[in-house]
């Protein structure tokens, strides 16, 4: 009989168990955005190895295994949200590619092993190489005490989900993904509207999310951008134009960081908008005369909030750039009007 002590205990483990993936895949992805000293990625290292602490010090491992969508922590089955970690999805797919079925920690290691382990992990991408290939390279550059583990052979019973099954998961992750895009560019736009600093690691994160996405399952990332009946225009078509330009750029070769630097500069294209007036983004008449010089002074108003409320580095130069440049065609028509025309709209101003 299971006595309410066990109860209490199991779900204590259980929340443990949740907390230890979403902490991983929060690593797996940040480790692709942030540097390896940066502040906020060694801390949750930190956290991951004091999760694994009660674990080594029974001197036992702690696995963490995905396949087939399904998550195991030390071989117990994990529940995992996949609107509140979109990432996990990716995740799987792309250890499916490379025969990985998930990595065992061993006690003995560090916080600094595991950050290690995700900055090797952040490099490796789909068809990069074979599980032997890939196991061999970080075996020769991390600790022993954290071993790659080969995806299993699955049995007759173990038939991965249906197409179905796994298109609707990655529709709600799409979703859950797509709209919180929408809330953190609001957030970034409306606290450019009252001059304040415009958070770059924000934009950032919500950028690679879009990446991860359009990565795996474009159609449903696109599927959204097609809805128009938001309650500001503005922030809706800033992500959709990200998104777009996401997947055009994918299409065209791309490596992540240029994605990462073209989502970026899709992203706050529009931004030179918040210095107009409400009434005229929002107006369901036609323009006049007067209305359309206002709004063909959002590039110049854009190009000027990107380079007063952020920090100058390449992101955002290049991302000034694209708001400056997104309405100028090749041939130098459209706005605005340039009294110098020696060099063309770069590529990703053409593609915005």
């Amino acid at each position: 009989m299971t006595t309410a002590s066990q109860t209490r205990h199991s779900a204590l483990g259980s929340e443990i168990d949740e907390k230890i993936l979403t902490t991983f895949f929060a690593l797996y992805k940040n480790a692709r955005i942030f540097e390896a000293n940066n502040p906020t990625f060694i801390n949750q290292c930190q956290h991951l190895y004091e999760m694994f602490a009660p674990t080594f010090d029974k001197g036992e491992d702690c696995e963490i295994k995905a396949y087939n969508n399904r998550h195991f922590v030390n071989e117990k089955f994990v529940h995992v949200d996949h609107v509140k970690n979109p990432g996990a999805i990716e995740i799987v797919e792309e250890w499916s590619q490379l025969d990985i079925g998930g990595v065992r920690f061993s006690a003995g290691i560090s916080p600094q092993d595991i950050e290690k382990f995700f900055m090797f992990m952040a490099q490796v991408k789909p068809y990069s190489g074979t599980f032997e290939s890939i196991g061999r390279e970080f075996r020769e550059k991390n600790k022993v005490s954290i071993v790659l583990l080969e995806k299993p052979d699955l049995d007759e019973d173990d038939a991965p989900e249906s197409k179905e099954e796994q298109r609707k998961a990655f529709r709600q992750a799409a979703r859950g993904m797509f709209f919180k895009s929408l809330t953190t560019v609001e957030s970034i736009m409306s606290g450019a509207a009252d001059d304040q600093e415009i958070s770059l690691s924000k934009a950032r994160r919500v950028v690679h999310s879009l990446i991860d996405h359009i990565m795996r399952d474009k159609s449903s990332l696109m599927e959204l951008a097609t809805i128009k009946d938001f309650d500001d225009y503005t922030y809706a078509h800033s992500t959709n134009v990200s998104v777009y330009s996401l997947t055009l750029g994918a299409q065209l070769g791309m490596d992540r960081p240029r994605l990462s630097r073209l989502g970026f500069s899709a992203l706050f294209h529009d931004i030179g908008k918040v210095k107009l007036p409400k009434d005229l983004i929002n107006k369901p008449d036609a323009y006049d005369e007067n209305d359309w010089r206002q709004m063909q002074l959002h590039p110049h108003l854009g190009a000027k909030t990107i380079l007063r409320n952020m920090k100058i580095d390449e992101f955002t130069a290049r991302a000034a750039r694209g708001a400056f440049e997104h309405h100028i065609n090749s041939d130098f028509t459209g706005y605005p009007r340039l009294l110098y025309k020696e060099r063309e709209p770069n590529l990703f101003s053409k593609i915005i």
